[in-house]
């Protein structure tokens, strides 16, 4: 009996790692520079999202310009290669959060995010 249940144990174990193994994959920091401002994603091993914009210069006429604009958070998760990327952001002109999905692939080294909402697409490299 004590060979069966350490047997299912076991298994679980091992699928719960397979599970978890592609967040752990993708995870790290990427990040890309413009001449305005430096962007930067966290994945977490866990499935965390984290998207952080960084001015260059102050600019008090940027609506943007400001802590609460310029990070997203959310969860991400590995579907068949591809990282689907949920995230919610303020939206100033509807005054409402607005819930995005976006959607990346790891290629060369590189972090490509496609985002209908524009808010967060471009190429990455890990740091």
């Amino acid at each position: 009996m004590k060979k069966i249940v350490c047997l299912i144990i076991a298994v679980l174990l091992t699928l719960a790692c397979v599970s978890c193994g592609d967040n752990v994959e993708y995870s790290g920091v990427y990040t890309r520079s413009t001449a305005e401002a430096t962007f930067t994603v966290t994945l977490g091993k866990d499935g965390s999202f984290k998207f952080e914009r960084e001015y260059k210069r102050t600019n008090s006429y940027n609506p943007f310009d400001n802590p609460t604009n310029n990070i997203r958070k959310g969860t991400y998760s590995v579907e068949n290669d591809e990282i689907v990327i949920s995230f919610s952001y303020y939206e100033e002109a509807e005054r409402d959060m607005v819930d995005c999905v976006a959607y990346a692939r790891v290629s060369d080294g590189k972090l490509i995010i496609t985002d209908e909402s524009r808010q967060i697409s471009g190429t990455y490299t890990k740091k």
